[in-house]
């Protein structure tokens, strides 16, 4: 099993979470996305739109983060990434949604690269400065109540709800996000970060770490 990804990349954590959590053996294969190497023909043959993940496990090559995570959950079953409960499962879902679709959606690799060339470094500081905070406090808001959140997202285990939350609490790290105002997502963050899989799986921790000036 190999996983084409890139250190800094928000999506590429999240998958080398779950690979980790499953206890699956994968060969790490770095994709230098700093110098443009999705956008070169040997990796659109891997992904036609130069996007990192992806996952190639054998005769199947799976593409977009939650795919990817029910592909690994439906495939190797054990340990669970999803809840068995239809309700409990749709939360989980519903929480991995928030984070792709509404918070890292507003800040991601391609709204970044637009914002810059069109308005500039300021307007995109801004920009983060604004929506960085909201959507993390829209995620607390979802998990600071709700009884099933125990000592991660959902329950006392991890599950894919917190291979997606880790990766956007890094990125708010890196954007002088106010953690006072979400302690619920800090505290679920801290409890992961205790934990072997999620370690391996930081940013700092893979083999092509290297200086980037887009972040």
């Amino acid at each position: 099993m190999k996983l084409y990804n890139y250190w800094r990349s928000q999506s590429s954590y999240r998958i080398r979470i779950a690979l980790n959590l499953k206890g699956l053996d994968w060969e790490y294969i770095a994709v230098d996305t700093a110098r443009g190497e999705q956008h070169g023909t040997a990796y659109r043959k891997i992904h036609p739109n130069g996007q990192i993940p992806v996952l190639d496990d054998g005769d199947n090559r799976i593409l977009q983060t939650m795919a990817i995570t029910e592909y690994l959950e439906e495939t190797y079953p054990d340990p669970p990434l999803y809840p068995k409960d239809p309700a409990e499962r749709a939360r989980v879902r519903g929480f991995i949604l928030t984070c792709t679709c509404e918070a890292q959606q507003r800040t991601g690799r391609r709204i970044r690269d637009y914002v810059e060339e069109r308005f500039g470094s300021e307007i995109l500081q801004e920009w983060y400065e604004y929506w960085t905070p909201r959507s993390l406090e829209m995620l607390e808001k979802l998990v600071a109540a709700h009884p099933m959140t125990g000592d991660f997202v959902h329950g006392d285990t991890p599950s894919a709800a917190d291979c997606f939350l880790v990766p956007y609490f890094y990125q708010g790290s890196y954007r002088d996000a106010d953690y006072t105002t979400m302690p619920t997502l800090k505290r679920i963050v801290d409890n992961c970060l205790s934990l072997n899989a999620f370690q391996r799986a930081h940013p700092d921790n893979q083999p092509d770490v290297a200086p980037d000036s887009r972040f």
